[in-house]
């Protein structure tokens, strides 16, 4: 039985995952100290910024792999199992690759899912905690907890269940909603129901972020819970909405010029294609590791996995070779500007079956 147990003190926030791969069920130990919200009214703006914190942080998934740093190790991994990114040599991350990631006893399974549900717990005590409460800082901070709980369901569902299209009514998600009987394991939802949960959630964010300017781009706003919500809604089927979220979603945003993209590119965080991004600095990459982040595995041209060990992602030839000659995308490619570094390679073809 998979356990993830969890704590909050000050503004760490700890885990310590117990696991046995035979099912799914969810049993959380611990809680957020009551006293911890009410004795200081800023407390529950400095737990989320933990959360969001953890989120982009290694060992976000309770592990001390180079491959468990976050959300951004979840959606790389995630990339890998397609047909669109190549990994030149198996080293990190190379699980999602091989399709290891999907089988209950390996190692990404656990990051997957201690990365956001040991989040998941901490989000519904901050929910409870705040659901009587209607001032505007604490609306927009409900506001963003429930869009990083859907979020979160939405990542989980799609790495433990069927797509929701084609299996509605199989099983799903242990859907956690709440921090009472914290101890209690739960059955798995059906699929139909976790994404009833996702869109709900989601789409009561919108609403409550209505008003909220928000301090930096590390933070969700109306405009990231709308992007968020075109894709969930494109992932059901319901194109209408998906279309309609991600219009809102994209409005006053401009495109990178072609200077944009060849000079600072997505390294800057002021970039206007950005609606949700953390600035990372040489301050807060200590936090970290620094081999353990996105930029080590997939800057070839950096120093870390990619750029120093060789452990390269590539683009597969036949995406490379559809992308037009007049795209300046194409022009600035390494494989334009550094011959010596591959940046395409022909292998891999399909998921095995």
């Amino acid at each position: 039985m998979k356990k993830i147990k969890y704590f909050v003190a000050a503004l760490a926030i700890g885990f310590i995952t117990n696991s046995c791969a035979s099912d799914l069920n969810t049993l959380p130990e611990g809680d957020i100290s009551g006293e911890q919200l009410n004795d200081d009214q800023s407390k529950p703006e400095k737990i989320l910024g933990g959360i969001y914190l953890d989120l982009r942080s290694n060992g976000a998934g309770g592990t001390t792999s180079h491959s468990d740093f976050g959300i951004m190790a979840i959606k790389a991994g995630a990339d890998l199992m397609s047909n669109d990114v190549i990994q030149s040599t198996n080293q990190h991350l190379g699980m999602f690759y091989n399709y290891e990631a999907t089988n209950a006893s390996n190692l990404a399974s656990e990051i997957v899912w201690t990365t956001f549900y040991a989040r998941i717990f901490v989000i519904n005590k901050l929910l409870d905690d705040l659901q009587n409460d209607g001032n505007a800082k604490n609306r927009a901070i409900k506001g963003q907890l429930l869009a990083l709980r859907a979020y979160s369901y939405f990542y989980l569902v799609r790495f433990y269940a069927h797509d929701y299209k084609e299996h509605p009514s199989d099983p799903g998600l242990p859907l956690v909603l709440t921090s009472s009987n914290p101890n209690q394991g739960l059955p798995r939802s059906t699929v139909s129901e976790v994404y009833g949960q996702i869109t709900k959630d989601i789409e009561e964010s919108i609403g409550l972020l209505d008003s909220f300017a928000r301090p930096s781009r590390a933070q969700i706003d109306q405009r990231t819970a709308k992007a968020i919500a075109a894709e969930v809604f494109l992932q059901t089927g319901d194109y209408a909405k998906a279309g309609k979220y991600a219009d809102e979603s994209k409005q006053g945003i401009a495109l990178m010029t072609e200077n944009e993209y060849t000079t600072t590119g997505f390294s800057n965080i002021n970039n206007p294609e950005v609606i949700w991004g953390f600035h990372n600095t040489i301050s807060t990459m200590s936090i970290g590791n620094y081999y353990a982040s996105f930029f080590s595995m997939f800057d070839n041209t950096n120093e870390g996995y990619a750029g120093a060990a060789q452990i390269r992602k590539l683009i597969d030839k036949r995406l490379y070779e559809a992308i037009p000659e007049t795209d300046y995308r194409k022009k600035y490619s390494t494989e334009a500007r550094l011959p010596n570094i591959p940046l395409t390679v022909k292998r891999k073809t399909t998921r095995p079956t």
